[in-house]
């Protein structure tokens, strides 16, 4: 028998929530939508801190560089987008302007994405058949892997990224 326990909902995006990540290091979670939006919450209280609506179709994806303290949220519009959490954390009603890099380059949608704890490798995939490598801190294309034959729904890296493990359609 397990001693995990539902101690609360939260409820604030109008559509699917597809990706979902916690940092301890804040005491936040973020969220990612079929709405088109990422969503910023305090965990400990429950509410939606703030609302990032920068794509412009689902937001399939989100991986979260832990030594860092940066993220990557991708999706259905073909654009990946590199968020500061530390800047996030401290948005505001009256401080609520905040920039992001974009890394553009797929021709088609992303369904995965997976960032290494230093934020120095990312990896997209989705229905190009192929993963494409970037460094995030120039969010450059570093390489493409190719020998796909469907579509990339799921990736990760491994802790040092020796490897990227994925799963296909």
């Amino acid at each position: 028998k397990s001693n995990i326990n539902l101690i609360d909902t939260y409820e604030h995006h109008n559509d699917w929530v597809n990706s979902i990540f916690y940092t301890a290091k804040h005491d936040l979670l973020f969220s990612g939508s079929s709405d088109t939006g990422v969503k910023i919450w305090d965990a400990s209280k429950g509410f939606v801190m703030s609302s990032l609506r920068t794509h412009r179709d689902y937001v399939k994806k989100l991986s979260y560089a832990t030594d860092k303290d940066i993220f990557a949220s991708g999706g259905l519009d073909r654009r990946i987008y590199i968020w500061d959490v530390c800047t996030l954390k401290c948005l505001t009603t009256n401080n609520n302007t905040v920039s992001t890099a974009i890394c553009d380059g797929h021709k088609d949608s992303i369904y995965s994405l997976s960032v290494t704890p230093d934020g120095s490798l990312l990896v997209s995939g989705g229905t190009e058949n192929f993963i494409r490598m970037w460094d995030p801190r120039a969010c450059s294309k570093t390489g493409k892997l190719k020998g796909h034959s469907e579509n990339v729904k799921a990736l990760v890296l491994s802790q040092m990224a020796h490897s990227c493990y994925l799963g296909a359609l």
